[in-house]
C-alpha cells in the first residue's frame, strides 16, 4: 500500500510538471531569475485528511504548479527525484528543474494541521488548516509572504468520532490555487520584498577633472520601481567607459566593472580619470544577485538594468593650487552694574549680563591653473635680473572640505528694589546657532596671470607666490534664534521666541600674516637715462601684475641709492616642498582686543600648496 502511494505521488507530480504549459513552453526571462527549494513540510493530521507518504510530493507539485514561470522555478533534490534528474547539468531535463545547480534565494515551508476546533469569521467550524510560507535565505532568514486555507464543515460533528472531516486536501489545494491566482504574482512578491534598485543619485566630487586625477564618486538614494528605499543586500555594478574604478569587488563581466553592496544606502567609489582629455561616462547597474558573498561570490555578479549615469569632463591643466584657511573667534563679555537712581532714598538698581560667542570656519579649496606659454619663464622682455616668473590663469575652483560652527549664548538680568520705587525685574536667555545649508562654492575672477610664481634663475627653485586674485568661499547658513524670558511682578514667563532665517556670507581664502621685509626683493636692470619709470610701467603693462608695477618705485630707490621698503606677507614665501614642482608656504596671525567686561580673540591661518603638472621651470 505504501509503495502504491509513492507511485501515485510520482505520477501526479510528473503529470503536473510535464503537462503544465508554463513548464513545457520555452522559458525566457527578461529580468533576474529566482529559485526556491522546498524546505520543511510539517504534517499534524489526526483526521487522516492526507497520507504522510503523499503529503510532501503533493505540496511540491502544488507549489510548482502555482509558481513556475519564466523567472521563477523550484529546485532541489525533491525536484530531481520527481523529474528523474540527479545530474548538475542534464540537457534532457525540463528548463528550471535541475538544469543547472545554483543556490536558491528562497525556500517554501508547508504546515498542515487537522483536528482543530476553531471557528472562522462566518461562524463555521474550522477543522483543518494549510499554511505555505515563503522565506528569503539571505544573511538573515526572513519571512516574505504566507498563504493559508481553512478547512471547514457544514455543521459541527455530534461527537469527536463522527466522520465529518469537512474540506478534503484536494479542496484545500483548490482554495490554495485560488489564493495564488487572485493574489500578487510570485515575482511581484519578490520584487516588492527585494526592492532592487531602479534609480540612484550619482554625485562626483566634481564633474570637471583633469587627466589622471582621482576623485570620489558617491552613489546614493537607491530606490526601486515603486519609489521605495532599496534593501541593503542588493548589489550594484559600476563601470567607467574610459577611466578606472579603483575600489570595489571584481566580477567576471570584465576588468572595468566593479561590484558594491548597497548596505546603508551610500556607496563611495574611487575613480581615476584616463590619461587623455575628453568625456567619460560613469554608469551604474543594478545586479541580479542578492545572496551574501559566502553563498554567491562577487565574481559571479551579473547586471540587470542601468539605473543611472553621469558624464565627467576630462581636461588638462598646468598646475594645481590648494589653499587652506581657517578662523577661530572667541568673544567673552561679563558686565554688572549697581547704583541708586535716587540718592539718599531706598531705591536700588542692579543688572548683570554676559555673552559667549564661539565661531569656527575652516575651508580647503582646490584651484586648477593654466598658462598659454610656460616658456615665458625666460621671457624676452624679462624685467627682473634676479627672478623669473610664471603667470597662471585660474580655470576652475572647488571646495574640497568645509567646516562652519557658530554658537552664541547671552544672558541678561536687571532688577529694581526699594521701599520708595516700584519693585520690578526682567531676565532673558538668548541662543543663536548657525549651521551651513547646501554646498559651498568658490567665487573668483579668471584673471590672466593673476597667480604668479617667482623662481630663482640660478637655482631654478621657487621663491614666493604672487597672489593677485581673491578666492572667496560663498555659503548659505541657517541662523536660528531662540529666546526665553520672564518678568516680575508677577513672576510670569514670556512667550518663547524662535526664528530661523536663511542667510549668505563668504569667507576669503587670503594670506593672514603681518607683512615682513621681502627676503627676495626684485632687481631690475635700470638705466634712469634710457628707461624712465613711466616708460617701464607702460612697457611691462599686461606682462606683470599691478602689484609688481607698483614695486617699480621701490626698484628705482635701489638703483638711485635709496633703501628699499618692499614688504611681503610671510604666507607667500616658499617654506615647504622641493621648490621645483611641489612647494608651498603658510602663515598665521592672532589678534586679541580688550572689550568692556571681556575680550575678543581671533586666530587665523593660511597655507598654500602648488603642484606643477608639467614643464618644470628652471630644471
Amino acid at each position: 500500500m505504501k509503495s502504491t502511494n509513492v507511485s501515485g505521488s510520482f505520477l501526479i507530480t510528473c503529470f503536473i510538471l510535464f503537462s503544465n504549459p508554463a513548464v513545457l513552453k520555452p522559458q525566457i526571462c527578461t529580468s533576474c531569475e529566482r529559485s526556491a527549494t522546498l524546505g520543511q513540510t510539517s504534517l499534524n493530521d489526526p483526521m487522516k485528511i492526507i497520507s504522510a507518504e503523499t503529503y510532501r510530493s503533493s505540496v511540491l507539485s502544488r507549489i510548482a504548479e502555482m509558481t513556475t514561470g519564466p523567472c521563477f522555478h523550484i529546485t532541489g533534490t525533491d525536484v530531481d527525484i520527481y523529474t528523474g534528474s540527479n545530474r548538475k547539468n542534464d540537457p534532457s531535463s525540463v528548463a528550471g528543474y535541475g538544469s543547472e545547480r545554483r543556490i536558491p534565494e528562497y525556500s517554501f515551508e508547508s504546515v498542515f494541521v487537522s483536528g482543530l476546533n476553531e471557528t472562522n469569521s462566518e461562524g463555521r467550524p474550522v477543522r483543518s488548516k494549510w499554511t505555505i510560507s515563503l522565506y528569503f535565505e539571505g544573511s538573515q532568514r526572513e519571512l516574505v509572504y504566507s498563504w493559508q486555507t481553512l478547512g471547514t464543515q457544514e455543521k459541527r460533528p455530534s461527537s469527536p468520532t463522527e466522520r465529518n472531516m469537512g474540506t478534503t486536501f484536494a479542496g484545500h489545494g483548490s482554495m490554495m490555487t485560488k489564493q495564488f491566482q487572485e493574489g500578487p504574482e510570485i515575482m511581484e512578491i519578490i520584487r516588492r520584498f527585494e526592492k532592487r534598485p531602479a534609480e540612484c543619485t550619482i554625485t562626483p566630487e566634481k564633474e570637471n577633472i583633469n587627466i589622471n586625477e582621482e576623485i570620489e564618486i558617491r552613489i546614493s538614494n537607491f530606490r526601486d520601481e515603486h519609489g521605495e528605499k532599496s534593501r541593503e543586500f542588493n548589489r550594484i555594478i559600476i563601470h567607467s567607459d574610459n577611466g578606472e574604478i579603483t575600489n570595489g569587488e571584481k566580477c567576471d563581466i570584465g576588468p572595468d566593472y566593479k561590484v558594491f553592496t548597497v548596505k546603508d544606502g551610500i556607496v563611495r567609489t574611487k575613480y581615476k580619470a584616463p590619461d587623455k582629455t575628453g568625456n567619460d561616462v560613469i554608469r551604474v547597474y543594478s545586479a541580479c544577485e542578492v545572496l551574501p558573498e559566502n553563498k554567491v561570490p562577487y565574481t559571479k555578479t551579473t547586471t540587470d538594468k542601468k539605473i543611472g549615469e553621469k558624464n565627467i569632463s576630462i581636461g588638462s591643466y598646468d598646475a594645481m593650487l590648494i589653499l587652506t584657511a581657517s578662523k577661530h573667534r572667541i568673544k567673552s563679555i561679563a558686565l554688572s552694574k549697581s547704583y541708586d537712581p535716587t540718592p539718599g532714598k531706598d531705591c536700588h538698581y542692579k543688572s548683570e549680563s554676559n555673552q559667549e560667542i564661539s565661531e569656527t570656519i575652516e575651508a580647503t579649496v582646490r584651484i586648477t591653473l593654466s598658462t598659454t606659454d610656460l616658456a615665458n619663464v625666460t621671457t624676452k622682455d624679462n624685467l627682473y635680473v634676479n627672478q623669473k616668473a610664471i603667470g597662471f590663469t585660474p580655470v576652475s575652483a572647488e571646495v574640497t572640505s568645509y567646516n562652519f560652527n557658530y554658537n552664541e549664548t547671552s544672558h541678561s538680568w536687571q532688577e529694581t528694589t526699594g521701599s520708595v520705587c516700584k519693585n520690578s525685574g526682567y531676565e532673558s536667555e538668548r541662543h543663536v546657532k548657525k549651521t551651513i545649508e547646501g554646498e559651498p562654492f568658490v567665487k573668483f575672477v579668471p584673471l590672466a596671470r593673476s597667480v604668479t610664481f617667482i623662481f630663482d634663475p640660478k637655482t631654478g627653485k621657487a621663491l614666493k607666490l604672487g597672489y593677485d586674485n581673491s578666492f572667496d568661499v560663498v555659503f548659505k547658513y541657517n541662523e536660528t534664534n531662540n529666546m526665553t524670558g520672564r518678568s516680575w511682578p508677577p513672576d510670569k514667563p514670556d512667550k518663547p521666541y524662535s526664528k530661523t532665517e536663511l542667510k549668505e556670507t563668504s569667507f576669503g581664502m587670503d594670506p593672514v600674516g603681518e607683512p615682513v621685509p621681502d627676503p627676495y626683493p626684485p632687481e631690475i636692470s635700470y638705466n634712469p637715462v634710457l628707461d624712465s619709470l613711466a616708460n617701464l610701467k607702460n612697457k611691462f603693462k599686461g606682462i606683470i601684475s599691478d602689484d609688481m608695477l607698483e614695486m617699480l618705485n621701490e626698484m628705482q630707490k635701489v638703483e638711485t641709492g635709496g633703501k628699499p621698503s618692499s614688504k611681503i606677507k610671510p604666507d607667500l614665501i616658499v617654506t615647504k616642498g622641493n621648490g621645483y614642482t611641489d612647494f608651498g608656504g603658510e602663515g598665521r596671525r592672532t589678534a586679541e582686543k580688550k572689550l568692556e567686561g571681556g575680550y575678543e580673540k581671533e586666530e587665523m591661518t593660511f597655507s598654500w600648496h602648488i603642484i606643477l603638472k608639467r614643464n618644470e621651470p628652471g630644471k
